[in-house]
């Protein structure tokens, strides 16, 4: 069993429907994408998985705290789910049962003192509080008086919600009159502007036990007002992307959120890729809290809405587009064919520490960054064939004795022996390379002299490198010795449906599109994690970590997992 701090999830909020607040200094927040919790104490805005799980259907309509019984009443597009609100598995109200009650709709949730009540326009129907059993209505008339209704867009917090007593500091956002798209007549004072001219419809009101405004939208977004105060202030709601596919840490420890549907789909020349969407790249500060989205209409240097690789080089961010090598220093600056990159169809960065490569979908460009400009390096050998991966080899401990290559100077001097000939013999060399992996097999070019030599036939998908073994996926993982590769490969997974991996120390996560494995390559040990461990839906398209983390990014959001805490090298 899991502790609560073991799984963090991110994920877009979607369409605000519903708030509620509990006796625990929370907001709760029903969305399109699921329950989202406002903590009062520190806050932060975040996915509640526990809330989530074992839930029907996570377009949630209707969120209903109720404060006499500690229960939590769900009105979901599969029915109605209730439970304590410590408890782990809910009770369901199928939508069959509710129809026979006459509730072939729930405009509200609210409660009484000994009831909870729903309501269907004038139609209002009771039930026991802690099972959800149906009370003839002819046995609670005395409590209709006293109903309090919760906050859904669905009912009376839906209605008529007035902006027009509210103003927003903030200079990216701004009220105004909706426009009627029929005629672009004004219909009321009722809509936000964000700094792109965007329009964003409020769809929920909600006044908590402070006196607290809470204001959702259809976009995603909450506004709060404290107190009686009319100011309005924009809650950090995170992800604005419906799909993540990939993330990049910088060096700053800043996290940048992106999708390519090229990596999700592997299709090149599919122009549903170039569906132009409004969002680009998701930036956020973990330690600040600081979210910022950038959209596509940032700059004319962003064309598509795909990132297919990102890098940060020499204190600039680097983005491999669908539409070209994009530059972010503060400005957005674009390289394409018309600069002399072999295609505008980036797959793939990497960088030494002083080259930067760009695996292009017609071979590999090396690019000079001062001048932003690609540079005539003759990769011609490997530029005509189909290229899958590449990866930088960068070392500079590596021991060479009597023909044999060592990681490091202790090994080097115990396997010869540790005599004064051996200490002579132990020689320090350094090995700067670059891995490219094609339909030919496996190549290497050392960046010293730009030499190119064949290492070996296998075809791999995906290479990684750690310490001196080379990893490589082709049905299974495999593994060869990059400085003794004489042995040959030797196949360490045995698993054919392999999305992509990603090795920390001596373990090895491999995706299998549904579900995760995770193996200690000493001991063989395995472990496999799904949607029932806490992974967010079951198409998995990457998989990734940083040491203590492991994040899965799938179809539903991103998850990251505590996985150090269970498993130590």
């Amino acid at each position: 069993m899991y502790d609560q701090d073991d799984w963090f999830t991110i994920k877009s909020l979607g369409q605000i429907q519903s708030f509620t607040e509990t006796n625990h200094n929370e907001i709760l927040v029903g969305t399109t994408n699921g329950i989202f919790v406002f903590d009062k104490l520190t806050n932060d805005l975040f996915y509640d998985m526990f809330l989530a799980r074992d839930l029907p259907s996570l377009n949630i309509k209707n969120i209903f705290y109720d404060k006499n019984t500690d229960h939590i009443w769900i009105h979901h597009s599969e029915g109605v789910s209730l439970k304590a609100f410590s408890s782990f598995s809910y009770h369901h109200l199928s939508k069959s049962t509710l129809i026979e009650h006459g509730l072939s709709n729930i405009d509200d949730i609210g409660s009484s003192d000994n009831y909870v009540w729903f309501r269907r326009a004038d139609y209002i129907v009771a039930a026991n509080p802690f099972s959800g059993k149906f009370i003839p209505i002819s046995k609670v008339e005395d409590s209709i008086d006293s109903i309090i209704w919760g906050s859904s867009m669905f009912g009376y917090a839906g209605e008529s919600i007035n902006l027009s007593s509210f103003y927003i500091p903030d200079t990216d956002w701004s009220i105004g009159y909706r426009l009627n798209n029929i005629n672009n007549k004004y219909i009321d004072y009722n809509v936000f502007f964000d700094s792109y001219g965007n329009q964003i419809i409020p769809t929920v009101k909600f006044v908590d036990s402070d006196n607290n405004t809470w204001i959702g939208t259809d976009m995603g977004f909450v506004f709060s007002a404290w107190g009686r105060s009319k100011k309005l202030n924009h809650i950090e709601s995170g992800l604005q992307s419906q799909i993540i596919s990939d993330i990049y840490i910088d060096k700053q420890n800043n996290w940048w959120f992106f999708d390519s549907q090229y990596k999700r789909s592997y299709i090149l020349n599919d122009l549903r890729i170039y569906d132009k969407s409004n969002n680009f790249l998701t930036f956020w500060n973990e330690v600040q809290g600081k979210w910022k989205n950038y959209k596509t209409n940032e700059s004319i240097a962003i064309q598509s809405n795909d990132i297919n690789d990102m890098i940060e080089y020499d204190g600039k961010i680097l983005l491999g587009s669908s539409s070209g090598l994009i530059k972010y220093d503060g400005e957005w600056e674009l390289m394409d064919i018309g600069d002399g990159l072999s295609d505008n169809f980036i797959l793939e960065l990497e960088a030494s520490s002083n080259r930067l490569f760009a695996l292009t979908k017609s071979g590999i460009n090396e690019i000079h960054l001062n001048s932003f400009s690609v540079l005539p390096t003759n990769f011609e050998l490997i530029n005509n064939l189909d290229i899958y991966d590449m990866a930088i080899v960068e070392k500079d401990s590596i021991f060479l004795c009597s023909n044999n290559y060592y990681p490091d100077e202790k090994s080097c001097f115990d396997d010869c022996k540790y005599t004064k000939q051996s200490i002579k013999d132990c020689e320090k060399i350094e090995l700067n390379e670059l891995i490219v992996s094609t339909n030919n097999g496996l190549y290497a070019v050392n960046l010293e002299s730009d030499k190119i030599i064949f290492l070996h036939p296998k075809s791999c998908k995906q290479i990684d490198v750690n310490e001196l073994d080379l990893f490589c996926l082709d049905e299974g993982i495999w593994k060869i010795n990059i400085l003794n590769s004489q042995p040959g490969f030797k196949n360490i997974i045995q698993e054919q449906n392999i999305r992509n991996f990603t090795l920390s120390d001596n373990f090895i996560w491999t995706n299998l599109f549904d579900r995760v494995r995770l193996t200690n390559l000493e001991t063989g040990e395995t472990w496999y994690y799904n949607d029932d461990d806490g992974i967010l839906g079951k198409n998995i398209y990457k998989v990734g970590n940083n040491q203590d983390w492991v994040w899965f990014l799938s179809t539903d959001g991103v998850s990251l997992y505590n996985w150090r805490k269970y498993h130590v090298n």
